[in-house]
């Protein structure tokens, strides 16, 4: 069973689609685009995340499992101050997407 993709990936698929459509601002295989939204866990709790294309997919043709989800409570510290990226659990934030979908 194919799970839908929520609507904020949806959209940011669509927009780095059309984006990615055009030679003149990426070039193939390059471009980063992103967009925060929610995912439910495996324990059934809403998880605040940012899914992030990176490089290695083309814009022009991506699809949803081009965008891995990163918990926010994970990469954000909790009194406000920038994230650290070599601090404890960094490397754990990266999570694969929930929907098994291609488009």
């Amino acid at each position: 069973m194919t799970e839908a993709v929520p609507e904020p990936l949806a959209a940011l698929v669509e927009r780095s689609r059309r984006i990615g459509a055009d030679p003149r601002l990426v070039l193939h295989g390059g471009g980063n685009t992103s967009a925060k939204g929610t995912l439910t866990d495996h324990l059934g709790r809403e998880q605040d995340v940012l899914w992030v294309k990176g490089s290695g997919s083309d814009m022009g043709t991506s699809v949803p499992r081009d965008y891995p989800a990163l918990r926010l409570a994970d990469v954000l510290p909790s009194d406000g101050s920038p994230a650290d990226p070599s601090g404890p659990g960094w490397a754990q934030a990266v999570t694969a997407p929930t929907m098994s979908g291609d488009d």
